[in-house]
């Protein structure tokens, strides 16, 4: 399982309370974000392929939603 650095009292805390539950939450989180990172990688390539296919709002949409899923899913 990856490392989330969110402070070691905040971690030690949340897993304390239920060890499982963050555990499948933080699990949960990182394939969401892996999903997230695959698209950015396909985008990129597109980018570098032929940039006419790649829209700015496209891609600050693609951010935005990167940002929102690490940040209201963390749990803790």
């Amino acid at each position: 399982m990856k490392v989330v650095d969110l402070g070691e009292m905040e971690v030690v805390t949340a897993t304390q309370a239920n060890p499982s539950r963050a555990a499948a939450h933080i699990l949960a989180l990182e394939n969401r974000v892996d999903d997230l990172e695959e698209e950015n990688r396909l985008l990129k390539d597109r980018l570098i392929a032929k940039p006419s296919t790649v829209t700015q709002s496209e891609y600050d949409d693609l951010c935005r939603r990167y940002q929102m899923e690490v940040n209201s899913n963390l749990p803790f």
